[in-house]
């Protein structure tokens, strides 16, 4: 699934991904970088990118590795995700790393 995004104003650092995996499972990543603007919508992209080269199928792993990916960037603030893991047979797995509900 392609994603398009267009800022209202100016951009910033909301995302989401959705990846369906060989297995039947689909995974549904949604975040939130804290600003705005070029910074923001860069420390998107970087999770953005950690996500689409994950094989995990592991909610929780992904965002482990998404943490490793952002952490050194020197940026300030933070980042906020859910990820979910829905399986072909209605079985769910949730992580959430911060983000509200």
């Amino acid at each position: 699934t392609d994603a398009v995004y267009a800022p209202a104003r100016e951009v910033g650092g909301d995302f989401y991904q959705i990846a369906h995996r060989d297995d039947g499972s689909t995974l549904v990543l949604v975040g939130d970088v804290s600003g705005k603007g070029l910074e923001a919508a860069m420390m998107a992209s970087v999770a953005v990118g950690a996500f689409r080269q994950s094989t995990s199928g592991s909610p929780a792993e992904l965002l482990e590795g998404l943490n490793r990916a952002l952490c050194g960037h020197g940026r300030t603030g933070f980042v906020t995700c859910c990820c979910a893991r829905f399986d072909a047979d209605g079985y769910a797995v949730i992580a959430n790393a911060g983000h509200p509900a």
